[in-house]
């Protein structure tokens, strides 16, 4: 498996030394810029090697860590040559009973295959631990907190419902409004010491089927994120939220249902849905939604709508719809 640092592919592979083998810019197995060894008793497991190469996010860090702190060095036999159109050279074959260097294990990689892909994903959850909402006690007071931060907001847009004017100004002040609780405002450490990070986050990970999909807000719990196995993990959004909303600002039904449709083949463990209109029509089928959605799939909902001095309502825990 390959692994990506800048533009660049990063091959390891271990047998009684180490090698780290970075790409041409071509990016093609078998074509290495910089050929690096490493000897005992600094060589490293192939995982724990690949996990450490993909925290450096540019190759000069790279390879001073990998002289400097792996003792490294190089080998410029096998790298391709700097000249222009310089080929690769071929290294000659083994002699009879000669052990097989690193590249007899190379063949077995396909070079087409995108760093990042189906393969990537399915090795990351294997070495990740297993989270589980159940077993996770800090989702219950987060969710109180996200339930009184959505109806904060609900209060809001029923006394000013133009204080923003777009949706995503709104998007932002429910973000502000869930920051403002010191519980959710944490910064945790993500992975294995990769890096830190917040637990609310804008345009972040879940699930819509078989695919990732963003979600205008997700809460990620200190819990799941510890046991984040990479940053790419992290960023390309594998870690399934525990906690997402979704929101829309003067939309008619057919978008209501088409956010409830995500939410609902996401399959969160606490999914919400607001639904906010001002000076259009009130239509049933949208209140329908709103009150019926939790009852059969278990997403919450709050509703606010605003129009000729009228206003109809509904906070998150409500039952029914009010109306002023």
């Amino acid at each position: 498996m390959a692994v990506l640092v800048g533009d660049r592919r990063i091959y390891v592979n271990t047998r009684d030394t180490q090698t780290v083998k970075i790409c041409t810019r071509r990016n093609r197995q078998g074509q290495y810029e910089k050929y690096y060894r490493i000897n005992p008793p600094l060589v490293l497991e192939p995982r724990q090697m690949e996990l450490l190469i993909s925290r450096f996010t540019s190759l000069a860090d790279l390879e001073r860590w990998l002289v400097n702190d792996r003792k490294a060095h190089r080998e410029s036999q096998n790298e391709v040559g700097a000249s222009p159109g310089a080929e690769p050279l071929v290294q000659p074959p083994p002699a009879v009973g000669e052990p097989q260097e690193e590249f007899a294990h190379e063949e077995e990689t396909d070079e087409s295959a995108e760093v990042g892909g189906a393969v990537a994903e399915i090795l990351d959850l294997l070495k990740a631990d297993k989270y589980s909402p159940d077993d996770d006690p800090w989702l219950h007071n987060a969710k109180d907190l996200v339930e009184q931060s959505i109806d904060r907001l609900l209060q809001e847009f029923i006394e000013y419902p133009y204080l923003h004017r777009r949706e995503h100004s709104i998007h932002a002040q429910l973000f502000w409004i869930m920051m403002s609780h010191q519980e959710l405002a944490e910064r945790v450490p993500l992975g294995d010491d990769l890096a830190a990070t917040q637990l609310v986050h804008k345009e972040s990970v879940g699930r819509e089927g078989n695919r990732r999909g963003n979600f205008d807000l997700a809460v990620l719990s200190p819990k799941l994120l510890r046991g984040c196995p990479s940053i790419k993990a992290f960023t390309e959004g594998r870690l399934q939220a525990p906690i997402v909303i979704e929101m829309g600002l003067d939309y008619d039904a057919e978008h209501l249902a088409g956010d409830a449709k995500k939410l609902i083949n996401s399959k969160p463990t606490h999914g919400y849905l607001i639904h906010l209109v001002r000076e259009l029509p009130r239509e049933s089928a949208a209140e329908q939604i709103v009150l019926g959605i939790e009852a059969k799939f278990g997403i919450k909902t709050a509703y606010g709508w605003k129009a000729s001095g009228q206003t109809a309502f509904k906070r998150v825990n409500d039952q029914t719809i009010s109306e002023e």
